[in-house]
């Protein structure tokens, strides 16, 4: 499992007031303050007080997720009249969130950053976790006003699988 000791912060601004920081370490986001009427920030993300505490929360709180966003039960796709066998836990029988180590606990790559928005992009060869195909995901996060943040996913793969 990748540590998140030197993860990277990237502080996105926009002049409006909006602020929102975010670790390389899952793409995760540790704060969003959204100014208010009377000129103060309010925060509004729920997250781990230190970043490198991500790591031991079993949550996902903040953090990006793959392949998979829920259960997959028994830890076994059914796709395209296979029965793929996917990564669990070692004490659960389900996959959660693209499995044990999802994209929640990878290195993003930053490869764009503005004061107003970056991109992140994360491979994921295939069979990682047990998903059939190599995938190519690109994030881009972008402040357009004082209370507008816009997410695009975009993802690639050589084979068909559920993304």
């Amino acid at each position: 499992m990748l540590s998140p000791t030197t993860t990277q912060k990237i502080n996105l601004h926009h002049p409006a007031g909006l602020h929102l920081t975010l670790i390389d370490y899952g793409a995760t986001w540790l704060s969003c303050r959204v100014p208010l009427q009377d000129g103060s920030l309010r925060e509004t993300i729920l997250s781990s007080a230190n970043p490198l505490d991500n790591a031991a929360q079993d949550t996902c709180m903040g953090a990006m997720i793959g392949r998979f966003a829920n259960r997959i039960a028994d830890a076994m796709l059914h796709w395209q009249g296979e029965r793929i066998a996917l990564h669990k836990e070692a004490t659960q029988r389900h996959q959660l969130h693209g499995g044990p180590d999802g994209f929640n606990r990878r290195r993003w790559a930053i490869s764009a950053h503005t004061t107003t928005n970056a991109t992140l992009t994360l491979h994921s060869p295939d069979g990682d976790q047990g998903f059939p195909g190599a995938l190519s995901v690109s994030l881009t996060i972008t402040l357009s006003g004082a209370r507008q943040i816009s997410l695009e996913i975009s993802a690639i793969t050589d084979k068909h699988c559920p993304v």
